[in-house]
């Protein structure tokens, strides 16, 4: 018996998330210092970094439901 374990595309899924966790922390500490600063809105660059990180994960998301078909077969015996 042959037990068969789906792994994702790992290039493309990794560079997905390493790209919008990059984004999305680089805009978080930015907002972080500004809000500390007094200069900005802290309810509009909230929106922003939820916004960059949806976005990001959606992104991503698709990227994969893309490359199912692309999808490796690890047999485990």
């Amino acid at each position: 018996m042959k037990n068969e374990v789906l792994l994702l595309d790992a290039k493309n899924y990794d560079t997905g998330c390493a790209v919008y966790v990059l984004i999305g922390s680089s805009a978080i500490l930015t907002n972080v210092s500004f809000i500390f600063m007094g200069m900005v809105n802290l309810n509009i660059h909230l929106f922003i970094i939820f916004m960059i990180v949806i976005l990001g994960w959606v992104i991503n998301e698709n990227r994969i439901y893309k490359n199912k078909n692309r999808k490796y077969v690890l047999s485990v015996s």
